[in-house]
């Protein structure tokens, strides 16, 4: 007895394959041609062409599209692991984590070796903290793929969260020994901060430097030459290196500093005192608690030894930077731009609408407040929102951290940030938008009294235990002696700051920028004009 043969014509091969070229080279549109036509009721493989189409939809960054594909799929295939797999990634991208998590691990119960599936959980895990698990994931991604040099980079980031500084770079190292002309392995390896390039390092990036053909590899490679040609005291080369990354990575991102001016001037507007005027008042607008702590900075400023000097207090627990504020920034006032939002529409939240931003606030951060009486946010870009912050949550405490301008502009050139921070590679556009960032700052001291203090990096290591003193106090937890070993304190910390801020107070970064004075021209005269 023969098989009953599938209903509707097979499937055609070939254009499938051609797809999946097209979808490896990044050619989104060529694909969708592909696949658009084959995608019709009744199609044989039409799991696989929905599949596709919805790889496609994530590739332009348009996961809202994608997630009915997925779903479509699953319908037609629901034990498929690959699908739970896309969409958990999907899910993810919409914000979504517990779905996704839920997603990804039902995929790894119907393939327990499906390697993509645990790369994609310990990343998943790794955006959530939940370190541990992390790296219990990206090592079992390993034990399946041994030369997954992405897994390597990914543990190697979670070690360095948790302290295992000689673990991280054992496994950045590893990484390279497989990619040699990876630019994030590379640069990885230098943003530990603490480790001292060899001669034989310095060799081979020079190497790969001249061997790739890779804006993105060569953004990383010339970052970290730079840092191991510093660590030796060749500043003129090294400026060179970190000129050559900054000038590469500047032409792929966006930044338009008039622009981001006139958003600052519109914001102060509209935080006026007499919109505040309430939040002085206990209870008067938004939500109650006062759990949360809000440590806002340029990067690079002392912020992660802000967080380390309150999270060492037993009643204060560090969260690192947390993307909920400005997620509900975006949900409530967003103009419909990517990433925009338009300060005038808080004028159209009631005192229910406030609160109810500062419930939701406190709900996507609980886990963080578990067990403890207060926590720590320390999203840098959160000072644009110190206003919004007081509307929501009026009992909030903000500290905003403060470093020589000419430094903290140097020390952002010479970071390659994971993600967002575009006015860092140029040294016009940095001093542009310290200016915006020290003229909102400026105001929200005027308009916050006694809910925003400013410490500044200089006078914390000039006065080490006064100003500690003085930050617990503001924060409203009382003295503990602790507070001054932070150096001691094991948390996890996963900013660009892991290594320096476990060691001892040390003015190391301070005047840093003396090595390259004749090349500062923008942020020398920044110095003049803000000091």
């Amino acid at each position: 007895m023969h098989p009953t043969p599938p209903s509707g014509p097979p499937a055609p091969a070939a254009a499938l394959r051609r797809a999946g070229a097209c979808i490896r080279a990044r050619r989104w549109s060529e694909a969708e041609a592909v696949l658009a036509p084959l995608d019709r009721p009744g199609a044989a493989g039409l799991d696989e062409i929905r599949r596709l189409r919805g790889v496609v939809a994530m590739g332009r960054g348009q996961p809202e599209t994608a997630l009915p594909l997925f779903e479509s799929a699953l319908e037609l295939a629901p034990k498929r692991a690959v699908l739970y797999l896309n969409r958990g990634s999907c899910l993810s991208a919409l914000d979504r984590p517990e779905a996704a998590e839920t997603d990804f691990r039902h995929a790894l119960k119907l393939e327990r070796d499906l390697q993509p599936g645990w790369f994609n959980l310990g990343r998943l895990l790794l955006a959530q903290a939940r370190l541990d698990e992390a790296a219990s994931a990206f090592r079992q991604a390993l034990r399946l793929k041994s030369d997954h040099a992405e897994s390597l980079l990914c543990l190697g980031h979670v070690l360095k969260a948790l302290a295992d500084i000689d673990g991280s770079v054992a496994a950045y190292r590893r990484g390279v020994s497989i990619r040699p002309g990876s630019g994030d392995l590379w640069w990885a390896l230098a943003n530990v901060k603490v480790l001292v390039f060899q001669d034989d390092d310095i060799d081979r990036l020079r190497a790969q430097i001249e061997l790739s053909t890779s804006d993105v590899d060569r953004i990383g490679l010339h970052f970290a030459l730079a840092t191991a040609l510093e660590s030796k005291e060749k500043y003129d080369e090294a400026f060179r290196h970190f000129e050559a990354g900054n000038r590469i990575k500047r032409r792929q991102v966006q930044y338009d500093a008039e622009a981001r001016s006139r958003q600052g001037a519109r914001i102060r507007s509209v935080f006026s005192p007499e919109l505040l005027e309430n939040v002085g008042r206990v209870g008067a607008l938004g939500e109650g608690s006062d759990a949360p702590i809000f440590i806002v900075s340029l990067p690079r400023s002392g912020s992660t030894l802000i967080e380390q000097i309150l999270s060492s207090h037993p009643d204060c627990n560090g969260a690192s930077e947390l993307p909920d504020l400005g997620r509900l920034a975006l949900k409530a006032l967003g103009d419909g731009t990517p990433g925009g939002w338009s300060p005038e529409r808080v004028r159209e939240l009631d005192d229910d609408a406030l609160a109810g931003l500062g419930r939701d606030y406190l709900q996507r951060t609980a886990r963080w407040s578990r067990g403890h009486a207060r926590f720590t946010d320390k999203m840098p870009n959160n000072f644009p929102l110190a206003g919004l912050i007081a509307l929501i949550l009026p009992n909030a405490r903000i500290v905003n951290c403060v470093r020589d301008p000419v430094d903290t502009g140097l020390s952002c050139y010479r970071q390659l940030f994971a993600r967002g921070h575009h006015w860092s590679y140029d040294l016009d556009d940095i001093a542009a938008h310290t200016r915006y960032f020290r003229a909102l700052t400026s105001h929200w001291e005027q308009v916050l009294p006694g809910r925003f203090l400013t410490v500044r990096y200089e006078e914390l290591l000039d006065d080490f235990e006064a100003q500690a003193r003085c930050l617990v106090e503001f924060c409203g937890l009382p003295w503990d002696p602790v507070c001054l070993r932070f150096h001691e304190n094991r948390r996890p910390v996963r900013t660009a700051s892991a290594g320096q801020v476990r060691q001892k107070l040390n003015r190391a970064a301070v005047g840093r920028w003396k090595h390259y004075a004749d090349r500062l021209g923008p942020l020398i005269a920044l110095y003049d004009e803000l000091c």
